[in-house]
């Protein structure tokens, strides 16, 4: 079954010290319950603009709770590397999906 986790902001941008803090915090919130199992998680990023939309920050990942850093690590990397609207448009959601 999917199941998501959305964090709600107002005027933020994106960057690596707010990706990483929420990285943190979905982990504390919801893969310290699930330390035995694995998950399939995707993280998507809405902007305020609705032009702008949803977009996702990386590819749907296998993860063990063990993997935290590789996951930061590789959403920190895709960050770099996407579309500067990732760090310029003001972002109103950051969702989980699992």
């Amino acid at each position: 079954m999917i199941q998501v986790k959305t964090y709600t902001f107002k005027e933020l941008t994106l960057n690596n010290e707010i990706l990483i803090y929420y990285i943190e915090k979905f982990w504390s919130e919801v893969f310290t319950e699930n330390k035995e199992n694995h998950l399939f998680l995707l993280c998507k990023i809405k902007f305020e603009e609705t032009e702008q939309g949803y977009r996702t920050l990386g590819h749907l990942v296998k993860i063990n709770y063990e993997d935290k850093d590789l996951f930061v690590d590789y959403l920190s990397e895709r960050l770099t590397i996407l579309s500067d609207a990732y760090v310029t448009h003001p972002i109103s959601q950051m969702t989980f999906s699992y």
